[in-house]
């Protein structure tokens, strides 16, 4: 399992994951190969290769070829037959959907520790209740549409839960313990963006990203709601530069009980601002950046991407909401669409620009900690990786960028304006 040390001279908590070693690998350190989708365990038919989802979206068309259906049948009901201690989640496993889009599993190769059973199975029927809701019911299979719904979960676990999160990180940082470990819970999940074998988001409708950013929200805002961790992040890593070790479409989400350090740095940071020019400094960064416009790469009704002033790699571009908002997962309910439409044509402008480079992409929301949403001010980070760091930037945590941003910003546009 995890175990997580603490680095008191970086002020940086270190996790250790050697589960992760045993992880599949497609990609190797000179070359890229390719899983066929009958050897892929993300491919649809595959899914007894992957533990029980948490949540699925469905297809928008409900297509389906008749020889696919029985085949998920016994794939499901081999997912069924393993062991598993809860029962629930055993017929989960079982349910054959229709046909899906996005599904979202547990990592089998977490790189966080898990959380205690008991409050996994308290929160199953927010799960089963949530999965009911998205599917259509022209469409959902009738095992799931007859599941019961409870009242909305008030997790009794909460305040009975033999939980030990370990020391904060300022208690460590004043310490004189050089050798300090903590206890630390987290979850780690993946999402499953589609069931054939594709490679690039690019090869998905605009719809269909809509759905992955709905997934995103979705997860966000239950482990949330469970109040006991303090920070979740949603991540894609595109290519094998990116450090991704399967090429289909995926992405991943970690939730942790500890507040990295470079998140109470900017809280820190932001508090100042704030309490000196009362005024939020993404909102007043925002409107400095569209008034210049050398460092704009696009702008719609409720959103703006730009190269930022001090980026810190090649070609990087941060997505803002135009208006003041904390938590990504409570504010794009109603511009989700928009957003996909456009995250997906700067994807295709880098992809363009840059000839199918690995990328990431972040998800930065409010910490979960913040519950009055103050202090933060959401956005996506998306930066393709053209270098590695070397010796001068692992010293000084200082990196060195050889593409000026208003450059980066003026390629950008153009691709981007030229892209369907």
């Amino acid at each position: 399992m995890s175990e997580f040390r603490y680095d008191w001279f970086s002020d940086r908590w270190v996790i250790f994951a050697p589960q992760r070693s045993h992880r599949p690998h497609e990609f190797s350190e000179c070359a890229e190969s390719s899983l066929s989708s009958a050897d892929c365990p993300f491919c649809t038919g595959n899914e007894s290769e992957t533990p029980v989802p948490v949540l699925m979206l469905p297809t928008l068309d409900a297509k389906k070829t008749p020889a696919e259906e029985p085949k998920r049948k016994v794939r499901s009901s081999e997912n069924a037959s393993t062991k598993n201690s809860n029962a629930d989640r055993r017929r989960l496993s079982s349910i054959s959907t229709p046909s899906w889009k996005v599904r979202v599993v547990p990592n089998k190769y977490p790189a966080l520790k898990p959380l205690p059973d008991d409050l996994v199975d308290s929160g199953l029927m927010t799960e089963l209740s949530h999965l009911t809701a998205t599917l259509d019911s022209a469409d959902a299979p009738t095992d799931l549409l007859n599941a019961p719904n409870s009242e909305p979960l008030k997790y009794p676990h909460r305040h009975t839960l033999n939980y030990s999160p370990g020391p904060a990180p300022s208690d460590v940082a004043q310490s004189k313990d050089l050798f300090c470990s903590g206890n630390f819970h987290g979850a780690h999940e993946v999402f499953v963006e589609c069931g054939e074998h594709k490679t690039s988001l690019t090869e998905l409708p605009a719809d269909h990203v809509q759905l992955i950013l709905h997934s995103y929200a979705a997860r966000l805002r239950y482990w949330r709601s469970l109040k006991i961790f303090q920070y979740g992040v949603v991540f894609k890593n595109s290519g094998a530069a990116a450090g991704a070790t399967l090429s289909h479409l995926h992405s991943q989400l970690m939730v942790t009980s500890f507040l990295p350090t470079e998140i109470q740095r900017l809280r820190q940071r932001w508090t100042e601002f704030e309490n000196h020019y009362h005024a939020c400094p993404v909102c007043d960064m925002v409107q400095r950046e569209l008034r210049d416009g050398s460092r704009l790469v696009w702008e719609s009704e409720h959103f703006v991407a730009i190269c930022p002033y001090a980026s810190r790699s090649p070609y990087f571009v941060s997505i803002f909401p135009r208006q003041h908002q904390a938590t990504f997962e409570t504010a794009i309910d109603e511009v989700e669409s928009e957003l996909a439409g456009y995250l997906l044509q700067t994807i295709k402008a880098l992809e363009s620009a840059l000839s199918n480079a690995s990328y990431n992409y972040v998800i930065h929301t409010s910490p979960f900690s913040n519950e009055e949403g103050k202090h933060f001010h959401w956005r996506i980070d998306l930066f393709p990786r053209l270098g590695k760091l070397a010796g001068f930037e692992w010293a000084s945590g200082s990196q060195i960028n050889a593409i000026l941003p208003e450059e980066a910003a003026r390629t950008l546009r153009l691709y981007f304006a030229t892209v369907e």
